[in-house]
Formats: structure tokens, C-alpha cells, sequence
């Protein structure tokens, strides 16, 4: 071996252990999702390909190496927003080498970014909501806990990791209350109507029981008995989606957009959206606009279209 391919091995391997280092980092003290962490290893890993698998040493790293990566990110076909990601994922690690004392700047910092089309929500309007909710049935365990799980994503708007990870105990059915863990294993309360009480009560009494215990307390389970998970509940959504025929196929975020909008459309304000989202920043919050302000919970009462049994 060479003296130069000695040099890229130790480089790379330096490299290689920091990558899992930070990743680590987000797991275990962040608390990232599984699934951020996949995103920021692939992301990195873009970025030790366009260096042919061996990157300089991070001082060595200049503004043009930078926008070059750029032009290697947009060669390979890859959209604004995906590479506006892709730079966010490089600043925090350097941010980490940073701190490691590997290096003593971030020339990913000051790197102008393409900007992203910002698209509007997709969202499906009430009645075809209904329609989606009431086609399902509850005659058996399993259309029981698929109406459930809809009308949860419907009348609560968390997202479908939130949803996945929920137990029996996370549900308080006297106060119309869930207790969830959001990004960052960001604890919240989130609230739901009459009607989804209904629904909920239901599956918990009759339906949830119906199932194979496997000694877990997860509160949406498969025939096994096991945890949903968010690829499984996916392809039931697509499932009634695709048969009620709907042009596009809903997705799980379509009944988080679909309820915030109903509840903007309702009259409520955008912070009280925006807790009960779970953003942590309103500004990704005023995509769905800006209303006046209105008490939490008696907005939901007075604004969700479910919010009530009646």
C-alpha cells in the first residue's frame, strides 16, 4: 500500500467513526427518530461519495469544495428541498467536529442554499373525510381498529410515528386526552372529540381484546399481536383510498394537514394549531395561515368538525 492510500484509509476511518459518533449523539441524547438517523447517514454518505470515499481533513474543506457538492448533489437529480437537507445535516455535523475539536469552523454555514417550492398541504375536504371514516366499518377487530386508527389521525392530528408508538395507558378517555411523545421525545397533550371517544372506546373495549396477546401494551396491534407498524398502517390507508376511489392516495399526513385546516377553517387560532401539532416553531405552522386567538381546548370543542358526539 502507498503512502498516500495509508493517508486516505486513516482519513476515511476518522471520518467513518465521527459519522457514527454524531449519530449516535442523535439517538441517545437527542433523541432523534430511527428514521432521522437513517436520513442523516445517507446524507453524509453522499458526501464522503462525492469525495470518492476519501474527504480532506475538515479545515481543508473550502467555500468553492462546498458549492461544488452542491453542483454533485444537482447532477444527481436530487430537488431543492431534498439538498437544502442534505447542507442542514453537514452543518450540524460539523457543528459536532466543532465540538470534538477537530475542527475550528463550518464552511457549510455560509453556503446559499437553492430555494424549495414551498407546496400547500393535501388535504381532502370534509365530507370526503367522512365518507373515508364511514366506509371502513367496525364489525370486525380489524376494521374496528383501522376506523380507529383513521379517526385518531383525523380528530388528533399527530403523525403516524406518534400514533405507532402509542399504549392503552397513553389514552385517557374522561378528559378526551392522549398523552403523546413527539420529536425529540417531546412530551404533549392532545385532545379529541365526543366522536372519536366514541370510536376509541369501542376498539379498547371490544376490539383490542379480540387480539393475541404477545405481553405488550401497544394500543394498535397486528394479528400476531405485535406493535402496527407506520409501513403497515401506510398500505390500509392506501387499501381504502384506493378502493372509495379517491384521485390521489391519502396518506397519514393527509389527515394531519386535513385537521388542521378544519380547524383553521373553523375558526381556531394558529398557536392553538400549532400546539396541538406539536411544531416547535409557528412558523411551520403558518402554512395553514393565520387566524385570531381562542382558549385551547374550547376552541377544539367549538371548531373540529368531530369535536363533539352529537
Amino acid at each position: 500500500m502507498t503512502l498516500p492510500r495509508i493517508i486516505a484509509a486513516t482519513i476515511l476511518l476518522n471520518y467513518s467513526a465521527q459519522i457514527d459518533h454524531f449519530l449516535n449523539i442523535l439517538f441517545s441524547q437527542k433523541h432523534y427518530s430511527p428514521h432521522t438517523i437513517s436520513s442523516y447517514k445517507r446524507d453524509l454518505k453522499l458526501f464522503l461519495e462525492f469525495t470518492d470515499q476519501t474527504p480532506p481533513p475538515p479545515d481543508d474543506i473550502t467555500h468553492k469544495d462546498c458549492k461544488n457538492f452542491i453542483y454533485f448533489l444537482h447532477e444527481k437529480s436530487l430537488q431543492n428541498r431534498s439538498i437544502a437537507r442534505v447542507v442542514a445535516g453537514l452543518r450540524s455535523f460539523w457543528n459536532h467536529l466543532i465540538e470534538e475539536e477537530h475542527t475550528v469552523g463550518n464552511p457549510w454555514e455560509a453556503l446559499p442554499l437553492p430555494k424549495a417550492k414551498v407546496g400547500l398541504p393535501k388535504v381532502i375536504n370534509e365530507n370526503q373525510m367522512s365518507d373515508f371514516l364511514e366506509s371502513i366499518g367496525t364489525d370486525t377487530p380489524d376494521k374496528a381498529r383501522d376506523t380507529c386508527i383513521c379517526e385518531l389521525l383525523y380528530a388528533t392530528g399527530i403523525r403516524i410515528s406518534e400514533l405507532v408508538s402509542l399504549n392503552v395507558n397513553s389514552i385517557n378517555l374522561a378528559e378526551n386526552e392522549i398523552r403523546v411523545y413527539g420529536k425529540g421525545k417531546k412530551e404533549r397533550i392532545v385532545l379529541f372529540g365526543g366522536h372519536a371517544n366514541l370510536i376509541l372506546s369501542h376498539y379498547i373495549s371490544h376490539a383490542r381484546p379480540a387480539f393475541p396477546e404477545s405481553g405488550n401494551s401497544a394500543l394498535f396491534v397486528n394479528k400476531f399481536g405485535n406493535r402496527l407498524t407506520a409501513r403497515s398502517i401506510q398500505r390500509m390507508i392506501k387499501k381504502y383510498s384506493t378502493r372509495l376511489g379517491f384521485d390521489e392516495v391519502i396518506t397519514p399526513h393527509t389527515f394531519r394537514h386535513s385537521f388542521a385546516t378544519d380547524l383553521l377553517n373553523g375558526g381556531a387560532d394558529l398557536r392553538s394549531i400549532q400546539e396541538l401539532l406539536g411544531h416547535s416553531s409557528l412558523a411551520t405552522t403558518q402554512i395553514y395561515t393565520h387566524v385570531s386567538s381562542a382558549r385551547l381546548k374550547e376552541t377544539f370543542k367549538q371548531a373540529h368538525p368531530r369535536g363533539d358526539a352529537s
